[in-house]
């Protein structure tokens, strides 16, 4: 686990140290669409940070109620990792769809296959400052 962190740790530093521009997102993320029996359940709110690496490649990490992930993002697809509240490890594989300059909606298909969760389906609204 301390190894884990060492490389973590390393790797958001020079994520940073080599970063072209670095923004802070906020969002509001609406877990399991898929399983909602009545409508959308409530959403949670996600910071992170997202760092311009590249020409239309964004890397960053961002964290809610325990979850935290990273991704990499490319024009309209993100592919992330990460662990849950529970410490479990979860990948993801997503869409972006900007509205404005600064406005995303991102659809999350989240595989949960490693551990004895299902797999689920989130949607979320990003502002990126």
């Amino acid at each position: 686990m301390k190894n884990i962190k060492t490389i973590l740790s390393t790797l958001i530093l020079t994520s940073v140290m080599f970063a072209g521009s670095i923004s802070p997102v906020l969002s509001l993320r609406f877990a399991n669409i898929a399983n909602a029996d009545s409508g959308l359940p409530t959403p949670d709110t996600v910071l992170g940070l997202q760092m311009e690496v590249g020409d239309g490649i964004n890397a960053g990490f961002d964290s809610n109620n325990g979850d935290f992930r990273l991704y990499l993002e490319r024009s309209f697809v993100t592919f992330g990792m990460g662990n849950n509240a529970a410490n479990d490890i979860q990948f993801t594989v997503g869409t972006n769809l900007s509205y404005l300059s600064n406005l995303t909606f991102n659809f999350d298909y989240v595989v949960n296959s490693l551990n004895d969760d299902e797999d689920e389906l989130r949607m979320g609204l990003s502002v990126v400052f």
